[in-house]
């Protein structure tokens, strides 16, 4: 919910991510990667992101996420 409000004013422009690794976690599954974003604005970022990931009817629910600035 709190990006959907983020992304009414400054849209995605671009979202690149690197290797990835996945493992179990109590929560579901623990995707780790590298991310490099853009949005409409012009602010850009590169960041090391963390999402723990749960199956919910037919798609995945974020349950946890975390990043941090490289």
């Amino acid at each position: 919910k709190n990006k959907t409000s983020i992304w009414k004013e400054r849209k995605p422009a671009s979202v690149e991510f690197g290797k990835f690794s996945l493992r179990e976690h109590p929560k579901g599954l623990l995707a780790v990667f590298k991310q490099k974003y853009s949005d409409s604005s012009g602010y850009s970022d590169k960041g090391l992101k963390k999402l723990v990931i749960r199956p919910e009817n037919d798609s995945w629910r974020i349950v946890d996420e975390q990043w941090r600035k490289l």
